[in-house]
């Protein structure tokens, strides 16, 4: 009987995969790709490139299993393609991404509420500034939605990633599953896992 993991089937199995290992970076790009030909720049924003997205999943995994005064962490990043949009908190001085950053930083923040903001700076990222979207229950007045690709950090070894309101992908502690393929079938997926040998965190 295969375990489940977020209502979609997974077999069962003894070896591990990084969330950034090739095949899932190749079908998460693929996807991106996708969706952001079919909805347009203005309803999907540019993606990152492979490249990005496998150092955004490596810093947010290593990120996860980190912890800031006693207490795991929980956090969104999300990715600007341009970092000159307009953001209501931009930092002065741009901090290179890496996971003890986001660990302090997400001490500090919501990660239902409030983004991290993270662009491309020649061949790296930066953290580059903040959005509060506001609360999440319409009592409390609008919220702000965003359409870029985000990584939500649940806890340790634990996430997802998003594209506007599409669920794309779940990883917890070594398993995961796909939720959107290439043909914008938006669904449980059953996937393998791959071996740590094929790849290891940077």
């Amino acid at each position: 009987m295969p375990e489940m993991l977020d209502g979609a089937a997974v077999p069962a199995t003894s070896s591990f995969s990084y969330p950034s290992a090739p095949q899932v970076i190749d079908e998460l790009k693929k996807t991106l790709d996708y969706f952001h030909k079919q909805g347009g720049e203005h309803v999907y924003p540019m993606p990152p490139t492979g490249h990005q997205l496998r150092e955004l999943l490596d810093f947010c995994f290593a990120a996860s299993l980190e912890t800031e005064e006693g207490r795991t962490v929980a956090f969104t990043v999300t990715f600007f393609g341009d970092r000159d949009v307009a953001f209501p908190y931009r930092l002065k001085e741009p901090l290179d991404v890496s996971p003890q950053e986001l660990a302090r930083l997400a001490v500090a923040l919501d990660p239902s509420r409030t983004r991290i903001c993270v662009a491309p700076e020649n061949t790296s990222l930066q953290i580059v500034g903040f959005i509060h979207l506001g609360e999440q229950d319409a009592f409390h007045g609008f919220r702000q939605h965003l359409f870029h690709m985000s990584i939500r950090v649940l806890g340790p070894g634990v996430m997802l990633v998003k594209y506007g309101t599409l669920l794309l992908f779940t990883y917890q502690k070594g398993r995961f599953a796909f939720y959107a393929g290439e043909s914008g079938t938006v669904e449980p997926c059953i996937t393998v896992t791959y071996s740590s040998k094929e790849r290891g965190p940077k």
